[in-house]
């Protein structure tokens, strides 16, 4: 499992970026054996995941306090995606899975889904940034997040863009909407419902804070 969080000024709390269950990940390594990174030649798999993931942690990072702050890092992991296709390493796949590294370097790439990462920058930035000095303020723009994530799902409801903020943002979602004017949390809830139907831990917890 990755994970990955970071600091939120004026507050102890530390937000989540990644959480996410590498779903197929197999590889060989000797103790001692020096693990060494060059996107041209990648000598196998554990260098190639470990670089991937380094890469996608600082993108969320940067794309969060700056808007598309990320891009660099998101195509050099398309690079490592790319590069190593002739390997036939499981997790990589370019066709077939949404939830290959190869999906989501594709994913952070393509310009149709733009509107995550500049939704990512205004959840984070304008929405948990804000909160400590204007609560209210922050806390709308973190529920912004809400009709990116719908449309994101309506176009394409298996995109891993979906899994990914699932994992890392929903019950920090739940939490900040939980504080708002029950019509709100109703909305949210409903969304929320429609997206990740399966969760149901998270969303009792918000559909108890409606009665």
């Amino acid at each position: 499992q990755v994970q990955a969080r970071r600091p939120v000024p004026g507050a102890s709390y530390k937000t989540p970026l990644l959480n996410y269950r590498e779903p197929s990940f197999l590889f060989d390594y000797m103790e001692y054996q020096s693990l060494e990174f060059n996107p041209d030649n990648i000598p196998n798999n554990l260098v190639a995941t470990i670089a991937f993931y380094v890469y996608l942690i600082l993108g969320l990072d940067y794309d969060s306090t700056s808007p598309l702050g990320g891009t660099d890092c998101f195509r050099q992991m398309q690079i490592i995606a790319s590069n190593v296709q002739s390997n036939n390493w499981s997790g990589w796949e370019a066709f077939g899975s949404e939830r290959s590294k190869y999906a989501i370097a594709v994913a952070f790439n393509e310009p149709v889904f733009e509107d995550y990462r500049r939704m990512w920058y205004d959840y984070h930035r304008a929405g948990l940034d804000e909160m400590a000095a204007n609560r209210e303020k922050g806390r709308q723009k973190v529920v912004t997040s809400l009709p990116v994530i719908s449309s994101i799902y309506d176009r394409r409801s298996n995109s891993v863009l979906v899994t990914l903020f699932g994992n890392a943002k929903l019950d920090e979602l739940v939490n900040v909407v939980t504080d708002m004017p029950v019509h709100e949390k109703r909305a949210a809830y409903e969304t929320l419902r429609n997206i990740y139907p399966t969760q149901t831990a998270a969303l009792e917890r918000l559909q108890r804070t409606n009665r």
